[in-house]
């Protein structure tokens, strides 16, 4: 009698192509993710060099916008995002 101690080609190929979902799905969104982050970071350094460095009127630098609203102690970014949607963000300075 044989004792079969392995995994047959039907395992490995269903264990494989289960991999390669996962993986096809997560990639796309992981990217996603970075992009969006790394937008609304320097949207977000952008913004304090705009508070603290006391530029006055509208900057638009890389399709962002930051805009001094009010007091100088107070701006806005506005920037589309991944999705094509404007996105603002305001902040005001302690």
């Amino acid at each position: 009698m044989f004792e079969d101690k392995g995994f047959t080609l039907i395992e490995v190929v269903s264990a494989l192509l289960v991999l390669v979902i996962i993986t096809a799905g997560t990639i796309p969104v992981a990217t996603q993710l970075h992009e969006e982050r790394e937008a609304v970071s320097r949207s977000y350094d952008a913004l304090h060099l705009l508070l603290y460095e006391e530029q006055k009127g509208i900057v638009e630098e890389n399709g962002v916008k930051y805009v001094r609203k009010g007091s100088a102690s107070n701006g806005c970014v506005t920037w589309n995002d991944s999705s094509g949607k404007e996105r603002e963000v305001c902040m005001q300075k302690p």
